[in-house]
Parts: structure tokens; sequence; C-alpha cells
């Protein structure tokens, strides 16, 4: 189940379910969410559905961040993004620390930020990453443990663990030195170091921080995309209509005053 937490509140984690939770501004100026948007200015809203979780920003006023990057007017978020929403900090985590599911199939681990932006790796056998050139994915920062964190696919399950003597990492916003990973999960190593375990599933839908589309997403069916064309009047219409006319033009002459 993902969730929307507010790291800086000492308040209870709003769960988001299928369908929309609009995030909007009160009277008092404080940002909320998953609250009836009656007698509110609505700010944004997130959107589950099949596709995964989407965010949407209500007007062009509103200024949002996705992990540091400036979204527009619409935002796929995972698991463990970090946003913020004119001011406010939010992060959408996963499950809880401690829960385990199986992925179900091969995944991919890829990079987002950094000098591994872009990078894919085969989670079929065990990655090391660290800063020793031993490493299987070499991370450039040189202050991070040389052999610091592997990821191991089991038979129904992928095992993550930082190394002795290695600094916790964030897993969906989580410290953990050990963790089973699932489709969606985000690793956060270093300062712009974060990576996505990825499905097949998950690359099927659009892995996007800005769209230049509409707010809200409009169907437009073939017949709908083309523009309508004003309907062609016969010539014997146009002939008809002259006819007409030309007869009160001479009635006028006839009959009207003098």
């Amino acid at each position: 189940m993902l969730r929307l937490h507010f790291p800086n509140r000492p308040s209870a984690d709003i769960a988001l379910n299928d369908g929309l939770c609009p995030i909007v501004r009160h009277a008092s100026g404080q940002i909320l969410a998953g609250v009836s948007a009656v007698g509110m200015l609505l700010l944004a809203r997130f959107c589950l559905d099949r596709r995964g979780l989407w965010l949407q920003i209500s007007h062009d006023r509103v200024h949002v961040h996705v992990n540091g990057r400036p979204v527009k007017r619409m935002a796929y978020v995972r698991s463990g993004d970090q946003i913020n929403i004119d001011g406010q900090d939010m992060h959408v985590l996963g499950r809880l620390p401690g829960q385990a599911s199986s992925p179900g199939h091969t995944a991919l681990l890829r990079g987002y930020g950094g000098h591994i932006h872009g990078r894919a790796f085969a989670l079929d056998r065990n990655w090391v990453l660290g800063s020793s050139e031993q490493a299987d994915v070499v991370l450039q920062d040189k202050t991070l443990p040389a052999l610091y964190v592997r990821i191991q696919p089991q038979a129904d399950k992928l095992d993550l663990q930082v190394l002795p003597g290695g600094a916790p990492v964030l897993v969906n916003g989580q410290p953990c030195q050990q963790s089973t990973l699932l489709p969606g999960d985000q690793i956060v190593i270093h300062d712009g170091i974060r990576l996505v375990v990825e499905s097949p599933a998950l690359l099927a839908a659009p892995v996007v921080e800005q769209t230049p589309t509409q707010s809200e997403p409009v169907a437009v069916t073939a017949a709908a995309a083309t523009p309508a064309r004003p309907a062609r009047l016969g010539w014997w219409w146009l002939l008809l209509a002259a006819v007409v006319l030309g007869g009160s033009l001479a009635a006028l002459l006839l009959f009207g005053p003098r």
C-alpha cells in the first residue's frame, strides 16, 4: 500500500488508495492532503490507477518539485519519491519496513541521477556497489566504502544488504541495513545516487517527471481528433433562397407604400 508521509509533521501517514487524493491549502495557509477540496484552494491531487501513481498539478501558480526537479503539469511518481508542493515536503512511501513479497520475475536496477543515471543492471546475479574498482557498480564518491551494498537475487525475492562498516541506506525513505526489495522500490545510497528496482510491468509505464499534457488526461478518439466540417448545402438551396429573396423585393416594390 502506498502512503503519503509528511516528514516535518507529527501526523499519521495518509493512505493513497485507488482514486483521487486532493492536496489543498486551508484558509490558515496549511497544506492538507486527503480532505475535501470544498471551500479550499486545490493545489494538486494524486491519482492511483492501474498504470501507477500520478501527481496532477491544478494550475500554473503552484510550485511543485519531484526529487528536486520542477514539474508543471503532471508527474509519474513512485514509492520513495520526495515531493515539495508550495514549500510543503512530503514523501511517497510503500510498504512498511520488514514487509516482503515476491517480485515474481527478473527485475532491473536502474540508476537515476549522478554518473549512474540511465544505467540498468539485470538482477539475475549478485551485484556489489562501492567506491572500489573491484565493485560491480563503481560509485565515484570515494568517501563511500570500497564494497558498500550487495543486492542478491534469491529464488523468490531480492535481498539488499549493507556490508560491514557501511552506513544504512534509504529504502523507500526508511534507513535499512538489510531489506527485501520489490519492483518499484527506491534505494538512495548517497546524495545524488538513487536507484530504482524495475520490472517489465513497471517499464511499460512512462518513466517521466514532467509532461506537457493537460492536468487531467483526456481520451481523444480518431473522430474527435478530426475537426468537424460544416455541412455542405446543395446548390438548389441557394437557388431557392435567391428566388424567395427576389420575390420579396418585387412584392415590396409593387405593393409597398407610395
